[in-house]
Protein backbone atom coordinates (compact mmCIF):
# COMPACT_ATOMS: atom_id res chain seq x y z
CA UNK A 1 0.00 0.00 0.00
CA UNK A 2 1.48 3.34 -0.90
CA UNK A 3 0.17 6.61 1.37
CA UNK A 4 0.56 10.12 -0.61
CA UNK A 5 -0.18 13.10 1.46
CA UNK A 6 -2.18 13.05 4.93
CA UNK A 7 -5.44 11.00 3.60
CA UNK A 8 -4.67 9.94 0.15
CA UNK A 9 -4.26 5.96 -0.46
CA UNK A 10 -2.73 5.19 -3.72
CA UNK A 11 -2.91 1.80 -5.04
CA UNK A 12 -2.35 1.48 -7.83
CA UNK A 13 -1.57 2.51 -11.50
CA UNK A 14 -2.29 0.89 -14.74
CA UNK A 15 -0.11 0.79 -17.79
CA UNK A 16 -1.08 0.25 -21.36
CA UNK A 17 -4.62 -1.07 -20.51
CA UNK A 18 -5.58 -2.47 -23.95
CA UNK A 19 -9.68 -1.02 -23.89
CA UNK A 20 -12.30 -1.10 -27.23
CA UNK A 21 -14.57 1.47 -25.06
CA UNK A 22 -15.17 3.29 -21.69
CA UNK A 23 -17.48 0.12 -20.86
CA UNK A 24 -14.35 -2.26 -21.26
CA UNK A 25 -12.17 -0.26 -19.64
CA UNK A 26 -14.50 0.28 -16.77
CA UNK A 27 -14.89 -3.34 -16.43
CA UNK A 28 -10.72 -3.63 -16.27
CA UNK A 29 -10.47 -0.73 -13.97
CA UNK A 30 -13.27 -2.13 -11.65
CA UNK A 31 -11.88 -5.81 -11.63
CA UNK A 32 -8.07 -4.05 -10.50
CA UNK A 33 -9.95 -1.96 -7.68
CA UNK A 34 -12.06 -4.78 -6.79
CA UNK A 35 -8.51 -6.96 -6.74
CA UNK A 36 -6.93 -3.65 -5.08
CA UNK A 37 -9.80 -3.28 -2.06
CA UNK A 38 -12.23 -6.00 -2.22
CA UNK A 39 -14.98 -3.97 -3.03
CA UNK A 40 -17.36 -5.95 -5.30
CA UNK A 41 -16.44 -5.43 -9.16
CA UNK A 42 -19.50 -5.43 -10.61
CA UNK A 43 -20.88 -2.74 -8.32
CA UNK A 44 -18.14 -1.23 -8.81
CA UNK A 45 -18.80 -0.89 -12.67
CA UNK A 46 -22.56 -0.77 -12.16
CA UNK A 47 -21.53 2.46 -10.47
CA UNK A 48 -19.20 3.79 -13.15
CA UNK A 49 -21.53 3.58 -16.01
CA UNK A 50 -24.39 5.34 -13.66
CA UNK A 51 -22.34 7.89 -13.37
CA UNK A 52 -21.02 8.19 -17.07
CA UNK A 53 -24.37 8.15 -17.97
CA UNK A 54 -25.49 11.21 -16.09
CA UNK A 55 -22.50 12.89 -17.11
CA UNK A 56 -18.64 12.28 -19.11
CA UNK A 57 -15.73 12.22 -17.06
CA UNK A 58 -14.42 13.47 -20.47
CA UNK A 59 -12.79 16.34 -18.75
CA UNK A 60 -11.05 17.01 -22.40
CA UNK A 61 -7.84 17.33 -23.76
CA UNK A 62 -7.70 13.00 -23.68
CA UNK A 63 -8.12 12.75 -19.72
CA UNK A 64 -11.07 11.44 -17.93
CA UNK A 65 -11.56 11.54 -14.15
CA UNK A 66 -14.31 9.47 -13.38
CA UNK A 67 -15.14 9.87 -10.08
CA UNK A 68 -17.30 8.31 -7.50
CA UNK A 69 -18.44 8.66 -3.39
CA UNK A 70 -18.82 5.41 -2.26
CA UNK A 71 -20.26 3.95 1.28
CA UNK A 72 -18.26 0.75 1.65
CA UNK A 73 -14.63 2.54 0.89
CA UNK A 74 -12.61 3.80 4.25
CA UNK A 75 -9.86 6.23 2.51
CA UNK A 76 -9.52 8.18 -0.88
CA UNK A 77 -8.27 5.55 -3.62
CA UNK A 78 -6.44 7.14 -6.95
CA UNK A 79 -5.45 5.26 -9.75
CA UNK A 80 -3.88 6.80 -12.96
CA UNK A 81 -4.77 4.46 -15.90
CA UNK A 82 -2.65 4.63 -18.96
CA UNK A 83 -4.74 3.54 -22.28
CA UNK A 84 -3.12 1.62 -24.98
CA UNK A 85 -4.85 3.35 -27.60
CA UNK A 86 -7.37 6.44 -27.39
CA UNK A 87 -11.33 5.84 -26.79
CA UNK A 88 -14.38 7.74 -26.93
CA UNK A 89 -16.00 8.58 -23.80
CA UNK A 90 -18.09 11.22 -25.45
CA UNK A 91 -15.86 13.80 -23.69
CA UNK A 92 -16.87 18.25 -23.52
CA UNK A 93 -13.87 18.78 -26.82
CA UNK A 94 -15.25 15.55 -28.43
CA UNK A 95 -11.73 14.11 -28.40
CA UNK A 96 -11.05 10.68 -27.07
CA UNK A 97 -9.28 9.49 -23.85
CA UNK A 98 -6.43 7.94 -23.63
CA UNK A 99 -5.20 8.85 -19.66
CA UNK A 100 -7.40 8.12 -16.72
CA UNK A 101 -7.27 9.80 -13.34
CA UNK A 102 -10.16 7.13 -11.09
CA UNK A 103 -10.77 9.42 -7.92
CA UNK A 104 -12.73 7.03 -4.95
CA UNK A 105 -13.59 9.09 -2.02
CA UNK A 106 -15.82 7.69 1.22
CA UNK A 107 -18.89 8.73 1.29
CA UNK A 108 -18.89 9.27 4.88
CA UNK A 109 -16.49 11.88 4.65
CA UNK A 110 -18.31 15.77 4.21
CA UNK A 111 -18.44 16.44 0.36
CA UNK A 112 -16.53 19.92 0.49
CA UNK A 113 -13.16 16.87 1.14
CA UNK A 114 -14.32 14.99 -1.65
CA UNK A 115 -14.65 18.52 -4.27
CA UNK A 116 -11.49 19.76 -3.10
CA UNK A 117 -9.54 16.49 -3.36
CA UNK A 118 -11.24 16.29 -7.33
CA UNK A 119 -10.43 20.17 -7.46
CA UNK A 120 -6.05 19.05 -6.73
CA UNK A 121 -6.20 16.06 -8.50
CA UNK A 122 -8.39 17.60 -11.80
CA UNK A 123 -5.13 20.27 -11.75
CA UNK A 124 -2.78 18.13 -11.64
CA UNK A 125 -4.65 16.19 -14.50
CA UNK A 126 -5.39 19.73 -16.88
CA UNK A 127 -1.28 19.81 -16.71
CA UNK A 128 0.27 19.86 -20.24
CA UNK A 129 3.95 18.91 -18.91
CA UNK A 130 2.81 16.19 -16.89
CA UNK A 131 -0.09 14.65 -19.13
CA UNK A 132 2.43 14.96 -21.84
CA UNK A 133 4.71 12.55 -19.51
CA UNK A 134 2.37 9.78 -18.44
CA UNK A 135 1.64 9.78 -22.23
CA UNK A 136 5.19 9.17 -22.59
CA UNK A 137 5.85 7.33 -19.63
CA UNK A 138 7.44 3.20 -20.52
CA UNK A 139 6.33 1.46 -17.54
CA UNK A 140 4.14 1.70 -14.48
CA UNK A 141 6.56 2.81 -11.78
CA UNK A 142 7.10 5.72 -14.20
CA UNK A 143 3.77 6.96 -14.27
CA UNK A 144 3.61 6.58 -10.40
CA UNK A 145 6.36 8.76 -10.10
CA UNK A 146 5.23 11.43 -12.89
CA UNK A 147 1.67 11.75 -11.19
CA UNK A 148 2.03 10.65 -7.56
CA UNK A 149 5.97 10.78 -6.20
CA UNK A 150 6.38 14.65 -6.18
CA UNK A 151 6.76 17.15 -2.80
CA UNK A 152 4.56 19.65 -5.38
CA UNK A 153 1.42 16.64 -5.37
CA UNK A 154 2.30 16.18 -1.98
CA UNK A 155 2.13 20.19 -0.84
CA UNK A 156 -1.14 20.29 -4.02
CA UNK A 157 -3.25 17.80 -1.76
CA UNK A 158 -2.37 19.16 1.86
CA UNK A 159 -3.61 23.06 0.86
Amino acid sequence: MNYVGEDIMTQNVIFDLSSENYKQAFSQIAKRISEDTGLDKDALYDSFLNAEKSSTSGIGDGVAIPQLRLPMIKEPYILVVKLNRSIDFHAVDEKPVDIMVVVLSPQREEAHQHLQRLARITRRARDEDIIDTLRNADCEDAMRIIFFASEEFDRALAA
